[in-house]
């Protein structure tokens, strides 16, 4: 809604696109950070009695922290070829705008923060004392910590922001003209503007965290496999994945909107509604699952466990709402010319949904430390709404995963429910 009403106050200003997507991303920033603020835990605690000469020293070494890894992706940005595309423009028009109030606003945000709730570690806090040449004091496995949390915010915030640009090029005073469509032309562009309020939603996950919002990262994930499965999902790595390696869709539509489901309906008006439909049902499921997760929207972290809205249904809302959507899209079980070329177009389609499975896997090993994951993980192997067929699939119960970590060693048995025994 917040996106929404910013985008109407706009849409007939003097501003550009990107400038847009700035007021959409700060506002939506602003508002989901007022949400979090009135129900923060600390509201409910008293302050505790540091003094501020300690809370202040603890606020600058975090803040030198801070600008060290903005420094950083800064540089990321600038040095690798990537970033001088033409895409990512929106980006580099925004950061002369940005850049100068950073500084002031990271600093303000450090201070009250330890000030209200104390000093600790992490948000920034090693790599500061590594700036700062205080390197006795600094943890190794901090400082990993650190820059591994500016790579997803760089990595993930550019891909994100320079989107949301495109779509409203694509509908910014078209309006009209769009929904007058006929529906096969119509349904692709609901879909890409849904896909803008997706992206539009996820933004303030990669601009924002900090525990005064109570979105600061808890863990963030050190395995190669997670970084893997996960970053193959995105530009630039995703078109050998999906152009490449499992091309489930190899042909290319004339025209555009000309998709496998909208040829396979014909002229038969009912079928072209209820596949249309199913389609955009399952692409607002995902805008669903990602707008709940708010200023907590980040990957290969753990930022607080969700368990309402469509995380009711399954654990991974976003991730089967997706493969659901690209079946119904393309229907690779009947879009080759032969029946050998319909397996081989399910085999790759197959593929790409164990790349979101691993993902899943990838996601809950990491989550699974989090006692409150474990409690939500085994209450929807009963309740999940794949639950009935995971009962004859081990693989697919959370139950099963945890316990093989356990195992293993790589999760310890005391993030278990008092009293519940793994048999």
């Amino acid at each position: 809604m917040v996106i929404v009403l910013i985008y109407m106050g706009l849409r007939d200003s003097n501003l550009n696109n990107t400038e847009i997507t700035l007021w959409m991303c700060g506002g939506l920033t602003v508002f989901t950070g007022l949400l979090e603020l009135l129900r923060a835990p600390w509201r409910k605690t008293a302050r505790p009695i540091v003094p501020f000469a300690a809370i202040l020293n603890s606020a600058f070494i975090k803040w030198v922290g801070s600008m060290t890894g903005l420094a950083i992706t800064l540089f990321g940005w600038w040095a690798l070829r990537e970033y001088d595309r033409s895409q990512y423009m929106p980006m580099w028009r925004v950061l002369p705008d940005v850049l100068p109030y950073v500084p002031l606003v990271m600093f303000i945000t450090h201070l009250f923060t330890e000030w209200r709730l104390g000093p600790s570690g992490g948000d920034g806090r090693d790599l500061g004392l590594v700036t700062l040449f205080r390197f006795k004091e600094a943890d190794g496995t901090g400082i990993c910590d650190e820059l591994l949390t500016w790579f997803i915010k760089g990595f993930f915030l550019s891909i994100n922001f320079c989107e949301v640009p495109k779509v409203l090029s694509a509908i910014r005073g078209k309006e009209e003209e769009i929904f007058s469509l006929p529906w096969p032309q119509l349904q692709p562009l609901i879909l890409f503007i849904i896909y803008g309020f997706i992206i539009a939603s996820i933004l303030p996950g990669y601009v924002f965290s900090s525990r005064l919002f109570n979105t600061h990262i808890r863990k963030i994930s050190h395995s190669w496999f997670a970084y893997s499965v996960t970053l193959v999902c995105y530009s630039p790595f995703v078109m050998g994945l999906t152009q490449r390696w499992f091309e489930y869709s190899p042909i290319n539509p004339t025209p555009n909107w000309n998709k496998p489901w909208v040829s396979f309906s014909g002229d038969d008006m009912t079928m072209l509604y209820i596949l249309g439909g199913l389609i955009i049902f399952f692409e607002l499921f995902h805008y669903w699952g990602e707008a709940i997760l708010g200023i907590r929207s980040s990957n290969l972290t753990n930022r607080g466990i969700i368990t309402n809205g469509p995380f009711r249904v399954c654990k991974h809302p976003v991730f089967a709402s997706k493969c659901f959507a690209w079946f119904i899209i393309w229907l690779p079980f009947m879009n080759g010319d032969t029946v050998l070329e319909c397996i081989r177009l399910m085999v790759a389609f197959f593929g790409m949904c164990v790349v979101f499975g691993a993902r899943c896997w990838a996601e809950e090993r990491l989550l699974a430390e989090d006692p409150d994951y474990v409690a939500y993980g085994l209450y929807m192997d009963q309740h999940s709404v794949f639950a009935p067929i995971a009962r004859y699939i081990p693989l697919l119960q959370f139950r099963w995963r945890l316990k093989r970590w356990i195992r293993l060693g790589e999760v310890n048995a005391n993030v278990l429910p008092a009293g519940y025994v793994l048999n």
